[in-house]
């Protein structure tokens, strides 16, 4: 029973005044006895009772309804209080004292139609309390505190706390107890026609729920060609955006032999030179592109070569760092054959087609670069040159001289200081080279030289080899006409060679007496040392140069031809002779100039 009811009704039994107490006094007449009648006293007691008990019952029964009231004073007068409100008074005593909490609301409940109902727990007057809707209009259902009409209310429609805030972005009412979706706000629209989370996207909706598409996200122009494939894409069920594109099938590396257009490209077998080294993936390159792992993909392929300590396979042989052996152990002092001559250089390599580099050819020359058989023994390829002088690369290099190519002791050797070879030759344009200040000749002799054809590794920037240079004409014949020399003509000539010679001293002189690299002699730098067992020491009577070193720049994959000669210029008397060996490519990526050192 409502607490606030239960108040009023008690009151209304426990204080509405008697007729009697209500009535004026009569004045008393002193013929009448003092004492009132006994009937009256009987009647009032009586009805005082009846109240009293009505009173006391009322209160009983809302303390039993709601929990919260206390039992009536007793007979003598005395009630207990509780939590909400104090006890009623006992018949002719006093009521119990309240307990704690929110005793009643600041206002009259009652006097406020649309809430008349006092909340205790808040001391705020509501429509109804805990769903009980017997103070609500007809229509409505008590929702908490609040009397709301469920067929029309957007904050319970239907049934209490079923909103339609859910339908974002529109218009939105409660009709027949059922949310409807009106029109869209301004800039939204209604992509999937769900009610249900109204105006979803903003703008205008990309697609259709359902629907679906072509769709294709490779590089342009592939889809349909060769492996390549189209896609499909389904619009969301929101209708707010496309899905994702399954079945597409992307351009993947060219697969050699495999007879399909893998890379879609519109050729069959067929990959594209990527990095611009000349070769293709289906021709053996094992990293076209960065793509593939390593840092400089034109320096990496079948026709480059390997470089130590790299960890890169540069040739694409499928090894890393498996740089190639010498190849010139076993050749004999008076082989014939140039190629070996070649090795003896440590150019091991033989080219086998337009795209391998290497050796392309070999043969023994005049100094004009005519092809010559003869001066078998103005050539020679030498272990050793003397106790004191060894290779400097491989176990062999390569000798050639104006006079025997020989040392003493071996099979040919010159037992002075002059043999004659092949006779009168002819100079290459633009030598003999006079140096300034010098008398000079033209003619030369006894001339025979090695020139190789060579193709270049993709990888290269240049090479460099050694060559170490002996003549009987120093010191008596420096800066006169008798002036041998040794050139390294290359052609097409390098950028910084003089007349195709990478050859010379610091002064743009070729080798010869005349430049300043002689510190093998009597009172050189490096003393007679070098000279020992190899004839020039015999007379005291010669000097020679340390090991050199000439490099020179080519482009990769390039073909040239290099001539390693030597002659005896304005006669044949006091010969020289020169060792060539370490030929080795500069494949490292650095920039090479043409220079001796």
């Amino acid at each position: 029973m409502d607490p606030v009811r239960c108040g009023i009704v008690a009151w209304s039994f426990s204080s509405a005044p008697t007729k009697e107490a209500s009535m004026p006094a009569r004045p008393r007449s002193t013929s009448r006895p003092t004492s009132p009648p006994v009937h009256r006293a009987l009647g009032f007691a009586a009805r005082s009772l009846v109240l009293g008990a009505l009173a006391a019952g009322a209160f009983a029964a809302c303390s039993a309804a709601g929990g919260s009231g206390s039992s009536g004073g007793d007979a003598s007068g005395e009630g207990a209080g509780n939590s909400v409100g104090g006890g009623v008074g006992g018949v002719g005593g006093v009521g119990g004292q309240g307990g704690g909490g929110v005793q009643s609301c600041a206002e009259d409940c009652s006097a406020n139609p649309a809430a008349p109902l006092c909340d205790l727990a808040t001391g705020q007057c509501v429509a109804c309390l805990g769903g009980d809707g017997s103070t609500c209009a007809a229509g409505q259902v008590c929702c908490g505190t609040s009397c709301v009409d469920t067929s029309s209310d957007t904050a319970h429609c239907g049934a209490c706390g079923t909103s339609c805030d859910g339908m974002a972005n529109a218009e939105v009412s409660c009709t027949a107890g059922a949310c409807v979706m009106g029109a869209c706000e301004a800039g939204y629209v209604d992509c999937n026609g769900d009610a249900a989370d109204g105006c979803e996207a903003a703008g205008s909706c990309p697609c259709a729920p359902g629907e679906t598409q072509t769709c294709y996200n490779g590089p342009p122009g592939t889809a349909g060609m060769g492996t390549c494939l189209a896609g499909t894409r389904t619009c969301s069920t929101s209708g707010t955006g496309w899905g994702p594109c399954y079945g597409q099938v992307f351009p993947i590396f060219e697969v050699c032999g495999d007879g399909l257009d893998n890379d879609c490209n519109g050729v069959v077998d067929n990959s594209p030179d990527e990095d611009g080294d000349g070769w293709t993936v289906c021709q053996g390159d094992c990293c076209d592109s960065t793509a593939y792992g390593c840092s400089v993909p034109a320096r990496v392929n079948p026709g480059a070569i390997e470089v130590a300590g790299t960890n890169v396979d540069e040739d694409c042989d499928g090894t890393i760092d498996n740089v190639a052996s010498t190849c010139d152990a076993n050749l004999a002092l008076d082989d014939a054959d140039p190629l070996h001559g070649a090795w003896a250089v440590d150019l091991c390599k033989t080219s086998t087609g337009p795209k391998s580099w290497g050796v392309v050819g070999a043969n023994y020359v005049r100094a004009n670069g005519v092809v010559t058989t003869g001066g078998a023994q103005q050539r020679g390829i030498q272990p050793n040159f003397g106790p004191n002088v060894m290779p400097q690369g491989g176990a062999r290099m390569l000798a050639i001289s104006s006079g025997r190519a020989r040392i003493p002791g071996q099979p040919g050797a010159c037992g002075s200081l002059t043999c004659n070879g092949l006779g009168n030759g002819t100079a290459p344009p633009g030598f003999p080279q006079s140096v300034p200040n010098c008398a000079g000749s033209s003619l030369i002799r006894d001339d025979i030289g090695l020139q190789v054809t060579l193709r270049a590794p993709t990888n290269a920037t240049g090479y460099r080899f050694n060559f170490k240079f002996y003549s009987f004409e120093y010191p008596e014949y420096v800066c006169s006409a008798y002036n041998d020399q040794f050139i390294a003509l290359v052609n097409p000539p390098p950028v910084g060679s003089i007349n195709g010679n990478i050859s010379f001293d610091s002064q743009s002189n070729p080798v010869s007496v005349n430049i300043a690299f002689f510190d093998v002699c009597n009172g050189c730098p490096l003393g007679t040392a070098q000279m020992a067992g190899t004839g020039f020491n015999t007379w005291d009577d010669a000097g020679g140069t340390g090991w050199l070193t000439t490099s020179a720049p080519i482009t990769g994959g390039q073909e040239f031809t290099i001539r390693f000669t030597i002659w005896d210029t304005g006669d044949q008397a006091l010969d020289s002779t020169t060792l060539i060996d370490n030929f080795r490519w500069i494949a490292d990526g650095s920039n090479v100039v043409v220079g001796t050192e």
